[in-house]
């Protein structure tokens, strides 16, 4: 199992914050932290990478204060850590951890998904297909720049706009739980599929068919899949730490 120290280079390079949604200099802190959480959730950010206060506040237009509380708010809830040198990092996940967390991903979100099947309009199927032309474009182009966090992007969009059609904030947020937790993760499965080492098919084209289809139990068990994959190609990938280390607390 891949030690810190042993991990990607993300975590040793200089973090580029460019491509995060900005808040205005008279934003409250809170706006700081939902953008910093919505990166976190799509992937912005790789495990293991700094995340300097200075450059969180140049990139979203605002000054260090408020860059310090929403990333105390986000240490606090496990999406962050300290360093012992004081240093902000995304957390690297324990193999034990990312598969608790991807346990019960795999019973929340298929369920979620499967209640929403029936409740999602004709329009919103519309644009979930739109998402997912644009995705599978972005997959063929996933060597040029900007193309793998667009993709991350919209997967995250994608998955959430299905779990919104059930009209529940407390399943939104125990969703957004498990994402700001592995969203970091996506950046394994891009390269993965930069490298041509994983991509078995479409993963997100079947939970799209079943939709379309209307088939609450197929919208489920493709769901689940698509989790499935995913936590089985990270957990092989050697970039998850030991347990014990941190990131496993809350």
């Amino acid at each position: 199992m891949a030690s810190r120290q042993g991990d990607t280079a993300a975590s040793e390079q200089a973090a580029s914050f460019e491509g995060i949604s900005s808040v205005t200099k008279l934003s409250l802190p809170d706006q700081v932290f939902n953008s910093l959480r919505d990166a976190l959730m799509s992937g912005r950010f790789a495990p293991g990478q700094r995340v300097p206060l200075r450059s969180i506040a140049s990139a979203l237009g605002t000054s260090t204060m408020p860059a310090r509380e929403a990333v105390n708010r986000l240490i606090s809830i496990g999406a962050l850590e300290l360093l012992p040198n004081r240093r902000v990092a995304v957390p690297i996940l324990s193999a034990e951890r990312y598969r608790e967390i991807a346990v019960a991903r795999g019973i929340i979100e298929p369920a979620a998904a499967e209640r929403a099947t029936l409740q999602l309009s004709d329009a919103d199927l519309q644009i979930l297909s739109g998402m997912h032309q644009k995705m599978a474009e972005l997959v063929k182009q996933i060597d040029q720049e900007g193309a793998a966090q667009e993709r991350m992007k919209l997967d995250k969009a994608f998955f959430f706009k299905v779990y919104s059609a059930n009209g529940s904030p407390v399943l939104m947020s125990t969703i957004e739980s498990f994402w700001i937790k592995t969203g970091p993760y996506l950046n394994i499965l891009m390269e993965g599929i930069a490298k041509k080492l994983w991509f078995n098919g479409d993963r997100v084209k079947p939970v799209l068919d079943a939709l379309l289809n209307r088939d609450p139990e197929e919208v489920r068990r493709a769901v689940f899949s698509n989790i499935q994959t995913a936590f089985e190609y990270v957990s092989e990938s050697g970039r998850l730490g030991e347990t014990g280390q941190t990131g496993d607390d809350e």
